[in-house]
């Protein structure tokens, strides 16, 4: 008799750019619909990257990345497998068992968190750099403002 208790998932769907950036919700929502079809339970659900894609699919060049976790039973994957080639707006899926997963590496930061990090760290860094650049600009102008004067008066 099959073992029918629900494990736990992880899966990669592939969208195209120009559709998540246009409709995200739309996106997710389509997702989310799979997934209620398939009867499972989406832990979370979040963009893990856009990138150039190696070779055409569908003829597009760049690809949003999107990945859930998720429990379901695993007969039920090949009904969501199934779904997804018949789904419009996803172009692939990859779908692995997550035993290997805790809660740490699931709410680990995907590589689009970690560049809208560095950027709002380098931009943090730039004001400082400008701020104080402007106040050391700000004292030699008064310092040169005062040896004109001293100048003057001799």
């Amino acid at each position: 008799m099959p073992d029918n208790s629900k494990r736990l998932y992880e899966a990669m769907f592939l969208v195209d750019s120009a559709d998540a950036s246009a409709d995200w919700d739309g996106v997710v929502s389509t997702i989310g619909e799979l997934m209620d079809r398939a009867r499972a339970e989406v832990i979370s659900t979040r963009k893990w990257d856009d990138r150039r894609l190696c070779f055409e699919i569908d003829g597009r060049r760049r690809g949003t990345y999107v990945l859930s976790y998720f429990n379901a039973e695993p007969d039920a994957l090949s009904g969501l497998e199934r779904d997804v080639k018949l789904n419009d707006r996803i172009l692939r899926v990859l779908i692995l068992r997550g035993d290997h997963l805790n809660e740490d590496r699931m709410n680990a930061a995907t590589p689009l968190m970690k560049m809208e990090e560095a950027r709002s760290s380098a931009a943090e860094d730039t004001e400082t750099a400008v701020a104080v650049s402007d106040s050391v600009g700000d004292s030699s102008e008064k310092e040169s403002t005062i040896s004109d004067v001293e100048v003057r008066e001799d």
